[in-house]
């Protein structure tokens, strides 16, 4: 079973290392010059239950995201082989701790315990995973620890990669911990291969093959001889590149998940880079300090879900009504209320879209892999000071947690933008009568601004309405004159926002953004669906749908308000009136984008496919949806 592109996953209770096994595999292997995916499922517990990773490979082509399917599953618990033994492809293996066969439990695949029963094609291979690691710790207490290395052990062994690569990587790991606990990691990992290689070689003789596929025993190494230097992040990290690279210097967040490692990874990084970080008391906090910092003159962030978002959303329109930039990372869970709590969704555009009460100027943008979480993260504080506004970064739990192998960041021509920030020399033009005019009209909507002890620049910021010098008003022309000058910074921004347009080009050299006939199919979405649609895209290139190769284009909406309404309308009529078959893509149960979409433009999906039990469509479940 030599394959371009394998999928391994590696499952057990919480509490036993699934997410680090899951991670130092995908580490390793993206080291070794492999294109690698790492996506997490946990459940809300801090110990028991079913957690597992799967980690995407490929040497020979890129690997864009997760695939339901795998080829190797390795799981400590009866529980991982009830759930995922459906779960691997025919040719596969599933390893299991040996220990669960005698175990008392859940009935496998219809027959209670001791016996498990091998689905059609796939070799069930019993390993004592327990057994193994307990030795590697020299039978100390607790020693089973080691379990989850000895399944990386157990991989490499079935792919037959050196360890090489897997034991640099522990080593760096651990090099706190002393060299006990890193021999018994190299111990450990060293048995798990070992003992699988052994057994794969009784099972190549015919010995001791249990029914299932004897091309697992022949495999190769999978990516031997590649090279190359990328990097391994997910969404939130890439995003704290981005702020770092644009200057911010203040970050408060509450921490809740998925999007609490913003707050890790900035505190890690605030004394290399300067910023001041704080762990605020709950999400009001954290944004009403945001506000404060960036009315300072600060690069301000937080980040938060949709239940921290709520709290937070009367703050937003205050750096909205107050004009003061600022940036705010809504990475999205399941709801209502705490909902899945670890799970994926994209539930929480229409709240984002009218957060807060009143009219106010404020952009939202979702990026739809790594690299966009990076340059929209750095856009996002040049808008936010360019038009002095609050900015809403909006991910979801499968981009801001999974684990993408990308091509270093490019990073010429990234230039940091204040707008109209006045000094005490330039101030002297917005002064009237000896008072500063903080709010005063302009054409493009956005008003010189001061920051705090600026010579001249004094005034008074509230939550109030104001005249242009911000003293409070309440007269019709204030009012109206100020309303109308902040809602124009929605207009001239975006006329400045890259227009939305189809993914690819047509052969006959009609561009992407017309309608182009050889579209057979137009996906549109938003956010983490893009590396989903682009590998649908591929598949329907290559194998076709129902026998027939077909031509498919993405048409990703990016900046959700403002809203490019007239391209998105001139691009689906087009598409539409050249027999494109139109699918809208949500990971929601409402289908939020399209409805924002009808409401801008009066255009209607009369196809969708959507969502919404917490896992991260794939690649299979929308060919399946289309299929039907």
């Amino acid at each position: 079973m030599k394959k371009s592109v394998l999928n391994i996953l590696i499952g057990g209770p919480a509490g036993s290392g699934i997410e680090s096994a899951g991670h130092f595999l995908g580490q390793a292997l993206n080291r070794e010059g492999a294109s690698v995916v790492v996506v997490n499922e946990i459940m809300s517990l801090i110990r028991g239950g079913h957690n597992y990773n799967r980690v995407r490979f490929s040497s020979s082509r890129p690997v864009l995201c997760h695939d339901e399917k795998v080829d190797i599953a390795v799981v400590f618990d009866r529980a991982g082989v009830v759930e995922h033994s459906g779960e691997v492809r025919e040719g596969g293996v599933m390893v299991y701790d040996s220990a669960i066969e005698t175990a008392p439990g859940m009935v496998v695949s219809g027959v209670a315990a001791p016996g498990l029963v091998a689905p059609k094609g796939v070799l069930m291979m019993p390993v004592d995973l327990a057994g193994i690691a307990k030795a590697a710790g020299g039978g100390k207490a607790g020693s089973e620890i080691y379990k989850n290395i000895v399944a990386l052990g157990v991989v490499f062994g079935l792919i037959g990669e050196d360890l090489g690569f897997l034991e640099k990587l522990l080593r760096e790991k651990f090099a706190s911990k002393g060299a006990e606990v890193i021999d018994a990691n190299l111990k450990a990992l060293k048995s798990g291969a070992d003992t699988v290689k052994e057994a794969m070689l009784e099972i190549e003789k015919g010995v001791g093959d249990r029914g299932g596929a004897r091309d697992a025993a022949r495999r190769g190494p999978v990516i031997a001889g590649c090279g190359g230097a990328r990097m391994l992040l997910n969404g939130n990290d890439a995003i704290c590149l981005g702020a770092v690279a644009s200057g911010c210097k203040f970050v408060s967040e509450y921490p809740m998940t998925p999007s609490s490692s913003i707050l890790h990874t900035m505190a890690a990084w605030a004394s290399d880079f300067g910023i001041v970080v704080k762990h605020a008391e709950d999400e009001i906090a954290a944004m009403n300090m945001i506000v404060g910092a960036g009315f300072a003159g600060a690069r301000a962030l937080t980040a938060t879900s949709g239940g921290g978002f709520a709290l937070m959303t009367e703050a937003v329109g205050l750096a909205g009504c107050a004009e003061v930039p600022c940036v705010v990372v809504e990475a999205q869970r399941v709801g209502p209320s705490t909902g899945l709590p670890t799970r994926t969704e994209q539930g929480d555009l229409r709240q984002v879209l009218h957060a807060g009460q009143g009219d106010y100027p404020r952009l939202v943008l979702a990026p739809g892999d790594v690299r966009e979480c990076f340059s929209m993260a750095f856009d996002a504080f040049n808008y936010a000071d360019r038009f002095q506004i609050p900015v809403i970064i909006l991910t979801d739990k499968y981009l801001s947690e999974g684990w993408f192998s990308t091509d270093p960041f490019e990073t010429d021509g990234l230039a940091i933008e204040r707008g109209k920030i006045l000094d005490s020399k330039s101030v002297g033009g917005a002064i009237e009568d000896g008072f500063f005019k903080r709010y005063a009209l302009s054409k493009d909507g956005v008003s010189g601004r001061t920051l705090p002890g600026t010579a001249g620049g004094e005034h008074v910021t509230t939550s109030y309405e104001s005249d242009e010098f911000g003293d409070l008003a309440e007269d019709r022309v204030s009012r109206n004159s100020q309303m109308e000058k902040r809602m124009k910074k929605m207009e001239v921004m975006l006329g400045e926002l890259p227009s939305p347009s189809l993914s690819g080009e047509s052969k006959v050299g009609e561009k992407a953004g017309g309608a182009s006939a050889s579209a057979e199919i137009v996906f549109v979405g938003f956010g983490s669906l893009k590396p989903i649609l682009e590998e649908v895209v591929e598949r329907l290139a290559d194998e076709g749908l129902g026998g027939k190769k077909v031509k498919a284009r993405i048409l990703m909406i990016k900046y959700l308000v403002p809203f490019h309404a007239e391209k998105v309308r001139e691009i689906l009529e087009k598409a539409s009136e050249a027999g494109s078959r139109i699918v809208l893509v949500e990971q929601n149960f409402s289908g939020q984008l399209g409805g924002l979409i009808t409401e801008k433009t009066g255009f209607e999906f009369n196809e969708k496919i959507l969502k919404y039990d917490g896992r991260q469509m794939d690649s299979n479940y929308i060919l399946k949806k289309l299929s039907r």
